[in-house]
């Protein structure tokens, strides 16, 4: 028999190995793999030592007969000597085998090499969810193997999860590409738009339609109307989504479902009262003397305000979350026609923000340049750099109704601050910015705070500045913020404050404009599959 007395029954379809078992009971199994037998589910030779004898043969022989295997869902190779000639030899198997789900090889010789090899049979892989390389008798993988698997995810979206030891930078961007791939998975299985999250090689490729199962996914993105509102309801179309999950977990068909776009209130929440009403579009043209005129008249009542119109419930259509992963798209596509409805943006958090982050910061920033009605934006935990806080920058330089921008938690650098710095000193609306937390600045730089300062010169709005400043010059800005916060609240109240304006802004002289961000350019062409060999070294 070739069941474990510790296993499962045969009729389950698993067949472990049985302690002391002679050597045929290996080659059956793997006889039995190459027929394709159906209650063949799972294999396990986990600590044979039959198998660690001739590793090397016995891993050949599986693979082989794996390629064209359709039903075997889990392989167990723990503690069973495979080296790296086994695991190029596993990888030439999983680039041509979609039916195995978890993979481990625990406790194994496998090396950079032989890691590398199966990165590159990955790339071709569209089912495998789980992979196990803990305890090697490797120290260290290498920059060399962790760049493979960070290739590899531009073709791969259905790894879901790998167990091993890294002591590398780079296994923050593996684990963003990990998390990528388990919101497409939570996606398919939701029935909800998943193509914009997939990278570029996949788009439009039969990984990105289609699958063995025929699993269907309908909804996609309705074009954009020009009869002068918006349409928010999906256009319907089926195509095939990349299955990545057994065959007992998968759905025939996923229901339709209509994209909502709109917030959801938690709890009671409160109406929005802003701090002050912003100028109109208008007053983004002008000297800054002009710009501030059209801000006091706004204050007083003067002119109309888009904030004192009747707010409906939905005025602010954040992202939520399960929310369809075009929602980002949809959302900038709002502000950037300039909907009175959309005041109040969040993406705080969002894995869809969160895998192209610059870009989508260019696009909102775009977006914002012409927007009059949105009063709130949240980026927390996007993935912005330094980059997307120079189109975001552009973007305020040009906007004269955001009052609230939230920052914390992303990657901004000591360029981005100054980009940001140089957006703000033509803002006149802004009036609280977070910066805090930044996972990629340590401090911000005497050159950075310094353009902050000069911010100054040219800023009266600005009163409130969140994040951790390690220098001196922290006194200077908290001085700075102080006037602003009297300038603001002289104007309130309706009393004189041109005593306190600073050389920019009582000359009426504006800083040279922050060019707005021209489009990002397109990724590097991606050789086609098997244009290199899988045990080949890049």
């Amino acid at each position: 028999t070739f069941e474990s007395r510790r296993g499962r029954n045969m009729a389950t379809g698993s067949v472990r190995r049985t302690w002391g078992s002679p050597s045929v009971s290996v080659a059956e199994i793997v006889k039995r793999v190459e027929m394709n037998d159906p209650s063949l589910k799972e294999i396990d030779f986990s600590t044979s030592a039959t198998f660690s004898v001739r590793s090397d043969e016995f891993t050949s022989q599986l693979a082989t007969a794996l390629k064209r295997n359709t039903y075997v869902r889990e392989i167990n190779l723990s503690n069973c000597g495979v080296g790296d000639k086994g695991a190029e030899y596993l990888a030439e198997a999983l680039a041509e085998n979609n039916g195995i789900v978890s993979l481990n090889l625990e406790k194994n010789r496998v090396n950079q090499h032989g890691a590398s090899s199966l990165a590159k049979g990955l790339a071709h892989n569209k089912k495998l969810e789980s992979l196990n390389l803990m305890n090697q008798a490797t120290a260290r993988w290498g920059d060399t193997c962790l760049d493979d698997f960070i290739e590899m995810f531009n073709y791969n979206v259905t790894l879901l999860k790998i167990f091993w030891r890294l002591e590398s930078r780079k296994s923050f961007a593996i684990n963003k590409f990990l998390t990528r791939n388990g919101e497409i998975e939570r996606r398919k299985k939701n029935g909800i738009y998943f193509e914009d999250l997939l990278p570029e090689a996949v788009r439009g490729t039969e990984a990105a339609q289609g699958s063995t199962e025929g699993r269907k996914f309908q909804p996609t993105i309705a074009t954009p109307q020009t009869n002068g509102h918006d349409s928010d309801q999906p256009h319907a179309r089926e195509t095939k989504s990349i299955s990545s999950a057994p065959p007992s977990r998968a759905a025939n068909a996923y229901p339709l479902q209509q994209i909502n776009h709109e917030r959801v209130p938690r709890h009671s929440e409160p109406a929005y009262a802003p701090r002050a009403s912003s100028p109109p579009a208008e007053a983004q043209c002008g000297s800054l003397r002009d710009r501030m005129r059209m801000f006091e008249q706004t204050a007083s009542g003067t002119t109309t305000s888009v904030s004192s119109m009747p707010r409906p419930s939905s005025a602010s259509p954040a992202r939520r979350w399960g929310s369809a992963a075009a929602s980002v798209a949809d959302l900038i596509r709002r502000v950037s026609s300039n909907d009175p409805a959309v005041t109040s943006v969040d993406f705080s958090n969002s894995a869809t923000f969160q895998s192209r982050g610059d870009d989508y910061a260019a696009q909102l920033s775009e977006a914002l340049a012409t927007n009059s009605h949105v009063r709130e934006l949240n980026l927390a935990n996007c993935s912005i750099g330094d980059r997307g806080a120079a189109s975001l920058a552009a973007g305020l330089a040009r906007n004269a109704s955001v009052q609230t921008l939230v920052l914390e938690r992303n990657r901004l650098g000591p360029m981005g601050l100054t980009a940001l710095a140089k957006g703000l000193a033509s803002n006149t609306s802004l009036h609280s910015l977070d910066l805090m937390n930044q996972v990629s600045c340590g401090r911000w730089g005497d050159a950075a705070i310094e353009d902050v300062l000069e911010m100054f010169n040219y800023n009266v709005t600005l009163c409130k500045l969140t994040w951790r400043l390690d220098s001196r010059r922290g006194v200077d800005v908290n001085r700075l913020l102080s006037r602003n916060s009297e300038i603001d609240r002289r104007r309130r109240q309706g009393r004189a404050y041109d005593d306190l304006l600073p050389a920019g802004a009582a000359s009426g002289t504006l800083p040279p404009p922050v060019p707005l961000p021209t489009a990002a350019a397109p990724p590097p062409h991606i050789p086609p599959r098997h244009s290199a060999p899988l045990s080949g070294r890049d």
